[in-house]
């Protein structure tokens, strides 16, 4: 099912600790994580699964991949990040927000080293 898609097989992996299975990486190093714990009622291993349920779960990670959602979901936060960034920076000569924090207008950086 991977191969045709042009995914490498070798590129899905069984861990411990991850309570779920999920797909990482993007553009060159996508992988699908499964955890060894993993079931979707919860109380078996992964070596309990039948092959359908196992193929299911390689299915549906699978289709994030061919979807595109890693790309997306770094695009998504690289934007949450620019709009972050940008506001902070429009509110830099805010002098009321700075006020209200307690800091004298002219310490336009005071925020940056208050917990320090």
């Amino acid at each position: 099912m991977a191969t045709p898609l042009g995914f490498n097989t070798s590129s899905i992996y069984f861990v411990n600790g991850l309570a779920n299975a999920g797909f990482i990486g993007v553009f060159t190093a996508p992988m699908i994580v499964i955890d060894e714990d993993f079931l979707p009622g919860g109380n078996a291993s992964v070596n309990e699964l039948v092959d359908e349920e196992l193929l299911a779960v390689v299915a549906h990670e699978l289709g994030h991949w061919w979807h595109g959602h890693g790309v997306i979901k770094v695009a998504g936060l690289m934007l949450r990040s620019a709009m972050v960034i940008g506001t902070a920076f429009a509110l830099r000569n805010f002098d009321t927000l700075y006020a209200v924090f307690g800091y004298s207008p002219q310490l336009r950086l005071a925020g940056l080293w208050d917990g320090c």
